[in-house]
C-alpha cells in the first residue's frame, strides 16, 4: 500500500517539477497535453472552470479509493485515510506551487508592482470588492505603487488616460474578461456578451432602436409623468413638520418605475412611488448585481458555488421578467418600448431572440437602467444641498428659461439640453456620483503596448474608473470636490483642466453604455423639477461625513445612511 501511495506522490512531483522547468525555459505557463495536466490547472493564468476543476478532484478520489478496496484489498476506514492523505497533499503542493510561480520573477505580471497577496490570489481582490469600498481602496494603492498595479495573479490596473482609447474607446476594444459570466446561467443579456463583435451584433440589431433621438422623444410623456409622481411622492413622504423625506429611496423607487415602463410600456402597471416596495425588488436587484460582482472576480469559484442556493438570487428576477414579456406579447402593441425592439429583432434575416435571451436581455435592462440613475441623482442632490449657492445659480438659470412654468407641467428637452449650468451640474453630478471599480477586458494576442508598457498576452486589464474620474490628471483643481464650473468654457475658468474623454461613468467605445442618451435626459428633468419645485436643506440630524462614508458600491450603489432632506415647496 505504501508503495502504491509513494509512487502516485513520486509522479505527481515530477508533474510539478516538469511543469516550472517548462516555466523556467519559456516564462509562461503552456497548456500541458502530459500527465501534468493538474498543475496546468492551477499554474494557468486561464485556469479551467471550477465546476470541471472538482469533478476531476472528486472523480479522482473516488477512483483511488475503488482501487484502494479492490487492488490493495484496504478495509473502508484505512482507504478513507489514505484519500484524504493523498488528496490533501495533493492541494496542499498545487497550491503552494502556484503561490511560489506567481509570487517569483518567472511570472510574466513579476515586473507590475503591487500587494503580495493580490499576486497569489484572486480571493484578496474579491474581499476588496465585497467591502464595497474597492473603488478608494485602488485610488490609494495606485497612489502607493504607481500607474501600474497588480490586483490579482493575472490582473493589472492601469491608472492613465492613455490607457482608456485602446483599451474601451477604439473600434478594436479588447473583449470583456471572464468577470462577466454569470455563472451557467442559460441565455445572455448584452451585458455579458463578452465578445466585441457578438456584444455590437446585438447591441446594433436589439437595442439600439430604443434610443435613437426619436424613440426617446416618444418616452418623454412618459418620464415626465413618471416624474411628476416624484414629486407627490416626496410631498406624500414629509415626515412630521418640518418635511424630512429619504430622498435616496424614492429616487430608487422612480428609477424602477420608469426603466420598468421603458421596457415594457403599459405591461408595466406598478406604482413604487405610489404603492412602496412591498416585494423587495430595489433590495434583490441591487444583491443580485453585489453577488455577480464578488464571485466575478473569482470566476472558478462561481462556477462552484453556481450549484448552491446562493446563487438562487440570480433566478429571483426571472419569473417577474418572464411574466412582464407574456403581457407585452398579448398586447400585441406598437408602442416603441424597448421590449418592442427586442422581440422584433433586426429584420427577416436577423433571426429572433430565445425566449432565454430575451429574459436575460429585460432583466439586464432593469439593472441597467435603474441604480446607476438613482445613484447618480442621489449625489446630485447631495451636493446641491451642500452647496446651496451652487444650487441657486442653477435655479435662476431654470426660472429665466421657464419663468411661467409649472413643475408639475412639461419641461421642454431640447431647452434643458441647451442649459449651460444645468448641464454643468449633471456632468459633475455623474462624474462624483459613480463610485465604481473597472470595467475588465482581455489583452489580445500577441498583448499590447499601454503608455510604453508591454501587456502579455491573456492578461485581464482595467482602468478604475473612479480613480480616473477624481485624477488631478484628468479634473483640476479640487477633483473630489464638486464644481460644476470646471464644464463651462469661459473667462473665469481658465485654469481648470477637465478631460471629458477621462470620464469612465459610462465606459465608452463598442462596450460602452447604450443607454447614456436616456440617462442624460433623466438627469435633466429630474434636477430641473426639484430644484423648481423645493428648496431643500440638510435635517439636524444628517450628518455628511456618514453619509459619505456609508457609501459602497458593489457594481450597484448602497448608501448606509440615506439621503434625508428637509424640503419646502416653492411653486
Amino acid at each position: 500500500m505504501k508503495a502504491i501511495l509513494s509512487c502516485a506522490n513520486t509522479r505527481h512531483f515530477i508533474a510539478f517539477a516538469s511543469g516550472m522547468m517548462r516555466l523556467v525555459q519559456r516564462q509562461r505557463v503552456e497548456k500541458y497535453r502530459s500527465h501534468s495536466q493538474l498543475s496546468y490547472i492551477i499554474l494557468c493564468r486561464r485556469p479551467t472552470r471550477g465546476d470541471i476543476w472538482l469533478l476531476y478532484e472528486t472523480g479522482g478520489a473516488f477512483c483511488l479509493l475503488f482501487l484502494l478496496r479492490t487492488v490493495a484489498q484496504e478495509n473502508l476506514r484505512t482507504a478513507l485515510q489514505y484519500v484524504v492523505v493523498f488528496m490533501t497533499t495533493q492541494v496542499f503542493a498545487l497550491c503552494f506551487t502556484a503561490v511560489v510561480y506567481r509570487a517569483s520573477p518567472f511570472h510574466p505580471l513579476a515586473k507590475f508592482p503591487g500587494p503580495f497577496l493580490n499576486k497569489i490570489t484572486s480571493l484578496k481582490i474579491a474581499l476588496t470588492v465585497a467591502s464595497g469600498r474597492r473603488y478608494s481602496i485602488i485610488e490609494k494603492l495606485h497612489k502607493k505603487y504607481g500607474p501600474f498595479l497588480r490586483t490579482g495573479p493575472n490582473t493589472i490596473s492601469i491608472n492613465l488616460h492613455q490607457a482608456v482609447g485602446p483599451i474601451y474607446a477604439s473600434s478594436s476594444a479588447w473583449n470583456k474578461s471572464a468577470a462577466y459570466s454569470l455563472g451557467q446561467l442559460p441565455g445572455a443579456g448584452l451585458f455579458f456578451i463578452r465578445d466585441r463583435e457578438a456584444h455590437n451584433f446585438r447591441k446594433r440589431h436589439y437595442w439600439a432602436g430604443a434610443f435613437t433621438s426619436n424613440a426617446l422623444s416618444d418616452n418623454y410623456f412618459m418620464l415626465n409623468c413618471r416624474t411628476n409622481f416624484l414629486l407627490d411622492a416626496l410631498a406624500r413622504r414629509s415626515q412630521g413638520l418640518r418635511g424630512v423625506v429619504d430622498v435616496s429611496t424614492a429616487l430608487q423607487h422612480w428609477s424602477h418605475d420608469v426603466t420598468g415602463e421603458f421596457i415594457f410600456g403599459d405591461a408595466y402597471s406598478k406604482n413604487l412611488l405610489r404603492d412602496g416596495d412591498r416585494r423587495g425588488e430595489v433590495a434583490v436587484a441591487i444583491f443580485e448585481m453585489e453577488v455577480f460582482e464578488v464571485l466575478g472576480e473569482v470566476p472558478s469559484l462561481f462556477d462552484v458555488l453556481w450549484y448552491l442556493p446562493l446563487t438562487r438570487i440570480f433566478r429571483a428576477m426571472d419569473v417577474s421578467a418572464e411574466r412582464l414579456l407574456a403581457l407585452r406579447r398579448s398586447q400585441a402593441s406598437q408602442k416603441r418600448n424597448l421590449a418592442y425592439y427586442l422581440l422584433k429583432g433586426g429584420g427577416n434575416s436577423i433571426p429572433s431572440l430565445s425566449d432565454v435571451d430575451l429574459r436575460q436581455e429585460t432583466i439586464v435592462a432593469v439593472q441597467a437602467g435603474t441604480n446607476g440613475i438613482s445613484t447618480a441623482l442621489t449625489f446630485a442632490l447631495y451636493y446641491l444641498t451642500r452647496n446651496p449657492k451652487k444650487c441657486e445659480i442653477l435655479r435662476d438659470e431654470l426660472q429665466l428659461a421657464f419663468p411661467d412654468a409649472d413643475p408639475d407641467g412639461s419641461l421642454d428637452p431640447q431647452i434643458l439640453g441647451t442649459l449651460p449650468y444645468l448641464n454643468a451640474v449633471v456632468e459633475e453630478s455623474l462624474r462624483l456620483g459613480a463610485p465604481l471599480g473597472s470595467f475588465p477586458r482581455v489583452t489580445g494576442k500577441g498583448g499590447a503596448m499601454i503608455a510604453g508598457t508591454y501587456i502579455p498576452e491573456g492578461t485581464i486589464v482595467g482602468v478604475p474608473a473612479w480613480a480616473q474620474n477624481v485624477s488631478e490628471d484628468n479634473f483640476s483643481p479640487s477633483p473630489t470636490s464638486f464644481l460644476p464650473e470646471r464644464w463651462l468654457r469661459n473667462e473665469d475658468t481658465p485654469d481648470m483642466c477637465t478631460r471629458s474623454s477621462a470620464m469612465m461613468t459610462f465606459s465608452h467605445g463598442p462596450f460602452g453604455c447604450i443607454g447614456k442618451p436616456l440617462a442624460y435626459q433623466e438627469m435633466r428633468i429630474v434636477i430641473s423639477k426639484i430644484v423648481l419645485a423645493y428648496s431643500f436643506s440638510f435635517p439636524v440630524e444628517f450628518n455628511t461625513e456618514i453619509f459619505e462614508d456609508g457609501v459602497r458600491n458593489l457594481r450597484a450603489t448602497s448608501f448606509s445612511m440615506p439621503l434625508l432632506l428637509e424640503l419646502d415647496r416653492l411653486r
